[in-house]
Order: C-alpha cells, then structure tokens, then sequence
C-alpha cells in the first residue's frame, strides 16, 4: 500500500534483474512506475521469473488512496502467464491483491496483505491454482533514526514464513538495513540513500 498522494511527481523503478546462485533459470527481473494523482496513485509493474524454456511473467496495475492521515487502502489488478518451450501452451490467469496500513501512532504502523483471495486458477486443462498469500506486518521506530520491522506470512500451498529486519539511518539520508526470513532462511545487508523522490538501494543476500 502506498502512502504518495503528496508527492508531485513520477516514480519510476528502472529495470531490476537479479540472478541467484548466478544461474539465468533464476533470474528476476522487475520495473514499475508510480504516477501520484488527485484521487491517489497509480501503479504499474513488470516482472518476470525464469529463462527462455519457463519463465513465470507477471503485469499489474493498481491503485492506493488515503483515508484521512492515519489509513491507506490500495489495490491491483494482475495478468500473469506462465510460458514454456514451443512444445506446451501458455498457462494464463488474472487476480488481483488487496492491502492497507494503519499508522497507529508517530511510532507504529501496521498492515495487512492479501493476494488471490479469491482462489482464481489457471486456464488449463489441470486448472493449476495460484496461491493465496496472506501478510501481516508492522514498523515501529525505537528512535528518531532507528526502525525495527516484521512480518509474517501465510502461503496456502507452502511453508508459514516469517521475517524481521532492521535499518538504522547513519548519515543524513543514507541508511544501513538488515533482515531475515525463516523457511527458507535467507540473511540480508543492504545500505540505501533517500532524497526526495530518489531512492537508491544496494542489497547482498
């Protein structure tokens, strides 16, 4: 969910591809763009998992708005197929997701995430489902420029995973983070830099 009403101007996350374990069957790629209107902000995203034999893509668009100061509701639309070599067909099905944060106070905020709730299934013989994810998070500032935040997830067709991470503001602007997630464990370090509307991440997992 994003709070971005007040920003005047275009968000754009460039072209993001990741390779795990330097393999091109795990490769991620990712972009999207942020365009903050009068009623709330618009969101669209690409991205895509896989290589030339399979590769899962995914295209979305949504929408968040404000409600008052303290309650953010978004949601978005989603396409997604799933491509194999020239020998199988193409797996298509739409879904959508649904979130929204309370700030409770200065301090705390919490939300809540759920996406294919209502258990759509691919266009296939088999009618492969999607799965239904379900998140509940938090943030909370110890300090000024100490933040501490977690959260939990449940994936109807996987392991109960659960995450919680760290970021302290060093210097003006600049940021130190790090988190972990059970099942599967994963440890991450990362230093950003937020200036307005740019921000800049460099993360090691």
């Amino acid at each position: 969910v994003l709070r971005l009403q007040s920003f005047q101007v275009f968000l754009l996350k460039l072209l993001i591809e990741q390779n795990r374990f330097l393999l091109k069957e795990l490769s991620n790629k990712d972009a999207g763009l942020l365009i903050p209107l009068n009623y709330g902000t618009i969101g669209i995203s690409i991205s895509q998992f896989g290589y030339e034999h399979y590769n899962e893509n995914l295209f979305g668009l949504g929408i968040s708005r404000n409600f008052g100061t303290k309650l953010s509701i978004g949601m978005k639309l989603y396409y997604l197929c799933i491509r194999f070599s020239n020998d199988y067909p193409s797996l298509t099905a739409p879904t959508f997701d649904l979130g929204m944060q309370y700030h409770v106070n200065e301090s705390l905020c919490i939300g809540a995430y759920i996406f294919n709730p209502i258990n759509i299934k691919t266009e296939s013989l088999n009618k492969d489902k999607i799965p239904i994810i379900m998140r509940l998070g938090f943030s909370y500032h110890l300090v000024d420029d100490v933040m501490i935040c977690g959260e939990i997830e449940e994936n109807f067709d996987d392991d109960f995973s659960f995450r919680f991470g760290i970021e302290y503001e060093i210097y003006k602007n600049i940021y130190a983070r790090s988190g972990f997630q059970l099942s599967p464990e994963i440890f991450t370090f990362g230093i950003g830099y937020n200036y307005k509307w740019f921000m800049s991440k460099c993360i090691i997992i």
